[in-house]
């Protein structure tokens, strides 16, 4: 990829390298035809030497005015542009009439019975340094324009770029949401239903709705990026009953809560994310090492741990990484860099530590 728009970017310069080499061409024809009228004798080898020279102006003023002027450094572009002008004044001088000269333009380009004059010399100079200085000015500004344009152009396509990206997300977005008064309505039903028979099931399917439309709120674009740490905690507790209530064995879980959890926010969803782990991988039945879920909070910020034991089973549920990996990314954009995300993998133990704390200094807050 990087070696293609190398390649692009070549072949546009050497393509902009023909195009001003055809145009000084064309150029040197006009003006040999232009001046062959007053100089019969003037050679078309003359005429491209004198138009490199012109074109040596051109050039030099336009590299002038882009490396100084376009860097809003007039001083020093003045001042460039002055040395420029008398070491080309000196140039034509050496070349016509000094001791450099070539003798090869008189009776080519210049008439052989021509007089000196210093006041024609200089209006001669003034006059090519005048125009092709215009020409170079008005180029400049051409591909100052140009450039803009292209700037401009290029920032109007990023934007409808990214405006369709968002509303092709949105739409995807809009398009997966369950209805949460389809889902009401359905477990209101349910519910209903299990009134008659068993009141204990009527709850539990209260309380599972209560926790899929904690899930649906947290994963709506609108809801909010960050919930209260005790909110969050609430939907874990409510979780583990859920997996109690419908579990056969009795489930190990020990939970540990310490400080004030109204006082940090907390990307919803983010402790549920891992307790749900712990119970889809993870032997959650061993009284001597039970699912632990600590959430301590401190004067300026928090640590989450959640540890269990690994389930030695022959064929243990595949894990694909999604889950932490939008975990991590939500962390980073709700959190920055302000929070630490350590996972410790062993044979017979899996843990994750979170560590939260505005302008973070690792380990100054957080020893138990």
């Amino acid at each position: 990829m990087e070696m293609t728009t190398i390649n692009i970017r070549f072949s546009r310069r050497w393509t902009g390298i023909v195009q001003h080499i055809i145009a000084w061409l064309l150029y040197a024809a006009y003006f040999y035809a232009m001046n062959v009228l007053e100089n019969p004798s003037l050679s078309l080898g003359a005429a491209l030497l004198a138009v490199m020279y012109c074109s040596g102006v051109f050039y030099g003023v336009y590299f002038i005015l882009q490396h100084y002027f376009a860097a809003k450094r007039y001083v020093s572009g003045s001042i460039m542009l002055l040395l420029f002008y008398m070491l080309s004044s000196i140039l034509s001088y050496g070349l016509l009439y000094g001791p450099m000269s070539l003798g090869f333009y008189y009776g080519e380009y210049l008439v052989e019975d021509h007089v000196f004059s210093w006041r024609e010399f200089v209006q001669s100079l003034l006059v090519m340094h005048g125009n092709y200085t215009v020409l170079a000015v008005l180029y400049y500004q051409y591909r100052r324009t140009v450039r803009a344009l292209t700037d401009r152009y290029r920032e109007t396509q990023r934007r409808l770029l990214a405006e369709q990206q968002r509303t092709a997300y949105e739409y995807t977005t809009l398009s997966a949401q369950v209805s949460p008064h389809l889902m009401a309505n359905i477990f209101d039903h349910w519910a209903h239903r299990f009134a008659a028979l068993s009141p204990a099931y009527s709850d539990r399917v209260d309380a599972s709705y209560g926790l899929m439309k904690f899930y649906m709120e947290a994963h709506d674009p609108d809801g909010p990026m960050m919930i209260l740490l005790h909110d969050e905690m609430e939907a874990v507790r409510q979780l583990i009953d859920i997996h109690q209530q419908v579990s056969e064995r009795r489930i190990q879980v020990v939970v540990e809560e310490k400080g004030n959890l109204m006082r940090f926010m907390i990307p919803p969803t983010t402790v549920l994310t891992l307790v749900e782990n712990a119970f889809k991988h993870g032997d959650v039945y061993d009284p001597d090492i039970p699912v632990q879920v600590w959430v301590h909070v401190y004067d300026k910020g928090y640590r989450i741990r959640v540890r269990n034991k690994k389930r030695l089973a022959r064929r243990p549920v595949s894990s694909h990484g999604v889950g932490q990996a939008n975990l991590c990314r939500r962390l980073d954009i709700a959190l920055g860099g302000n929070y630490v995300f350590d996972r410790h993998d062993s044979e017979t133990l899996y843990e994750v530590t979170i560590r939260y704390r505005p302008e973070y200094v690792p380990d100054q807050e957080y020893a138990v």
